[in-house]
């Protein structure tokens, strides 16, 4: 019993770092009460204030009784406790935990918390692994829980993921001490009961020999592979630009990439934009990026992804298109909804007042640089040859492309704002005019 008093000593010696309180998930369950005591046992050799969080989820008839005499415990050794009953109807594995870390996150944000602690043990170690596995997770979630994590701005330290179970209710035997009985762990109508009761036994018969230790040397694996593809696709988020519109990756200066890196990449890049992509979506922008495809876009619940030719678009809002039929230009204020275009003439000599669709996107404004003459103003939505033709030599993102009008003269001159190329200076002409185009929100 040592050995745990000195696993939770190490781990709390690599991860306390300030004094701020410790929420505890407490079920009053086998593992939580086991951590609990083992980390009263550690405040001999560490400062720490310890709060309580228990969810009464109301499936039995006892659970409330039950919740109380856990509060009594809580106030005999001195510790908060908070409580939250839930309505009582039966609801699937998965919305119970969400209303737990629910009610967790309204604990930890509202109590400046350092970190949440959770009793996941062993057996619920190789319970996630073996689940993913048969799932499909991409292999960086074959690496299971981790003991130091974030979940929405929470810290969640999980210090007994290499402990068995059993080896806590030995500590709990030697304490004398009786945990919470909650026989919905034994209904094999959830998943989680059904793995202990029937499927890891069977896996253990079927093998000839317990499959916990290979399931936990997979997960080492798999995280030390994670680890190492984390560090080789670092530099693709190094190229991150940002602005008005949301955010972009331009992934081509890195390539050749291989199709693992790009997958880890967008794997890693969802996770952190807490996007649910499917197996299908992962796979088809990766073959985009690698064939440096045009214009595919892919279709969230309520967001957009573009990728053009090797560049990972993210917008935060929808992209204007720019509709108008010809008419005269002026510098004026042009309203389209809730989207406003301002236009500044600025006269020169000469200048280098032309930029392109990256300064849009990074700065929300744009400006090209033409001769000084009257112009009219032309809808991109059916650009002339000459303007599609530049924009394909210039690699001109497709979808960016109907958002900002065509400036025409009367000599049949064309000039647009996407591809920042600067006109070649006519030396009879004294005057170019810059025109700047400013996203207004």
């Amino acid at each position: 019993m040592r050995n745990l008093i000195d696993h939770l000593k190490f781990f709390l010696r690599e991860n306390l770092k300030s004094e701020r309180p410790l929420l505890l998930g407490f079920s009053g369950g086998n593992d939580s009460l086991a951590l609990l005591t083992l980390i009263l046992e550690c405040k001999k050799f560490f400062f720490m204030d310890i709060h309580l969080a228990h969810v009464d989820h109301r499936w039995r008839r006892e659970s409330g009784m039950q919740a109380e005499k856990l509060k009594t415990y809580a106030q005999n050794l001195g510790l908060p406790f908070h409580l939250h009953v839930s309505s009582g109807i039966k609801q699937s594995e998965e919305a119970a935990r969400k209303e737990r870390f629910t009610f967790f996150q309204s604990l930890y944000g509202a109590g400046n918390y350092q970190a949440l602690l959770l009793a996941h043990q062993a057996e619920d170690q190789v319970e996630t692994i073996l689940k993913r596995l048969f799932e499909g997770a991409f292999f960086s979630h074959w690496g299971g829980m981790k003991p130091v994590s974030e979940f929405k701005n929470m810290v969640i330290w999980r210090p007994l993921l290499k402990i068995p179970r059993k080896l806590l209710g030995k500590w709990l035997r030697e304490k004398n001490l009786q945990p919470i009985d909650d026989e919905t762990n034994r209904d094999n109508r959830y998943l989680r009961a059904r793995m202990k009761q029937e499927i890891f036994p069977t896996l253990t018969n079927s093998f000839g020999k317990e499959v916990t230790n290979p399931l936990l040397r997979i997960s080492d694996l798999a995280s030390e592979i994670d680890q190492y593809f984390a560090e080789k696709v670092a530099p693709l988020f190094h190229s991150k630009k940002t602005g008005p519109f949301g955010s972009y990756f331009d992934l081509n200066p890195f390539f050749p990439l291989s199709k693992i890196e790009l997958k880890v990449f967008i794997k890693k890049w969802a996770g952190l934009e807490e996007l649910e992509l499917s197996y299908d979506q992962v796979e088809k922008m990766v073959e985009s990026l690698v064939k440096k495809k045009a214009n595919c876009r892919y279709l969230l619940s309520d967001r957009e992804i573009f990728l053009d030719r090797g560049i990972l678009f993210y917008p935060k809002i929808s992209m204007p298109s720019f509709i108008h039929d010809p008419l005269n230009f002026k510098p004026a204020f042009i309203e389209q909804g809730r989207w406003q275009w301002q236009w500044e003439v600025h006269s020169k000599e000469a200048g280098n007042g032309s930029s392109g669709w990256r300064q849009l996107w990074e700065r929300g404004k744009v400006s090209i640089e033409l001769p000084a003459d009257s112009y009219q103003l032309l809808s991109p939505l059916k650009p002339i040859n000459l303007i599609r033709n530049r924009w394909e030599k210039l690699k001109t993102p497709a979808f960016l492309r109907k958002s900002l009008p065509i400036l025409f003269n009367k000599k049949g001159e064309y000039y647009e704002f996407l591809s920042g190329k600067v006109i070649k200076k006519n030396c009879k002409l004294k005057n170019f005019i810059t025109i700047e185009l400013k996203y207004r929100d």
